[in-house]
């Protein structure tokens, strides 16, 4: 019906009909890139990740290269950048992974493992995941810690931090993890 108005409206104005259909399409192809997922770039410029329609970058003060929230804001997921020639000599991606869930579950309340360590191969990268629940003031959260490491030569390690509140975990669990496996390097 409202395309329909559209052109109505072109027409009278006096749009021939290239114009007006090029005007359509224009209309057309932005509503559909609403619903359309969208690619999020680390603040440093090394890596991409795909998230669902309706997420958005939080353009607020934070520690991440990048932290994206979900458009009903019941979760986010923050993304951190390790080059190696960064971390002392004595510190692995294991221990990295490690200092990250120590460090946050500290500030938490009642930390719980729900899902213990699992690595799996996902193409040219290599994702290790564990998932903690915890709680803060009021709420218990869920946490997802996942490191995401990639085969290429000096290629930076990605740390994610994603948070889900408990009772959407089982119908959200699959998008946070399509996020993760979506990291691309730049």
């Amino acid at each position: 019906m409202k395309y329909l108005f559209l052109l109505l409206i072109l027409l009278i104005i006096g749009c021939d009909s290239q114009q007006v259909k090029s005007i359509v399409e224009e209309v057309q192809s932005a509503g559909q890139s609403k619903r359309e997922p969208t690619l999020f770039q680390t603040r440093d410029g090394a890596a991409t990740l795909l998230f669902p329609a309706g997420w958005y970058e939080n353009r607020k003060e934070h520690p991440y290269e990048l932290q994206c929230i979900s458009k009903t804001e019941n979760m986010n997921t923050g993304v951190f950048v390790y080059h190696m020639e960064d971390l002392a000599a004595d510190f692995t991606p294991e221990k990295l992974l490690q200092s990250q869930v120590d460090d946050l579950m500290a500030k938490r309340n009642n930390p719980k493992i729900i899902e213990s360590e699992k690595t799996v191969q996902e193409g040219t990268k290599t994702i290790t995941r564990v998932v903690y629940s915890g709680e803060k003031g009021v709420s218990t959260n869920y946490y997802a810690f996942s490191m995401v490491q990639f085969k290429a030569p000096d290629a930076p390690i990605l740390l994610v931090i994603q948070v889900a509140i408990p009772s959407q975990w089982k119908q959200n669990e699959p998008i946070l993890s399509r996020i993760v496996k979506s990291a691309k390097l730049i």
